[in-house]
């Protein structure tokens, strides 16, 4: 970790970070089966921003301290957690459970007929479809 850090590493690592974080709320919500059309502004409501700021959030706006140290709270992160860069290993963790994911979803794939192929294929679709449009 480095200890000085600059204004600007800041705003970067902020920014990767709270996508890290969102990533983690959404893995977690799939799994308990949430529909995925709603992940974003459960994750809104989670951090307790409205839907749009958090739109704003992942594209230009910058988390200045105040809303850094909500997110924190709200994440159950320590006071700074956002300030700085992620270790490999977190990454590694993260890496680890989408591979995870996308074996189950090989296995799924390989075991489903013509039609359950097409559902699964339109579900990751439409989960698709909604992150493009809460992008926007």
């Amino acid at each position: 970790m480095n200890t000085t850090t600059s204004d600007q590493d800041i705003v970067l690592h902020r920014k990767n970070n709270v996508q890290f974080l969102f990533k983690e709320f959404a893995r977690a919500a799939i799994a308990a089966d949430t529909p995925p059309n709603g992940i974003e502004k459960a994750f809104a409501a989670h951090i307790q921003v409205h839907p749009t700021m958090w739109s704003q959030i992942k594209g230009v706006r910058i988390i200045n301290d105040k809303l850094a140290r909500q997110i924190e709270k709200h994440c159950r992160r320590p006071v700074g957690w956002l300030d700085y860069e992620r270790d490999e290993q977190e990454k590694t963790a993260a890496d680890a459970a989408e591979q995870r994911f996308l074996e189950l979803a090989a296995r799924v794939w390989r075991a489903s007929n013509s039609k359950g192929k097409r559902a699964l294929r339109t579900h990751l679709m439409e989960i698709e479809l909604v992150q493009e449009r809460a992008d926007d």
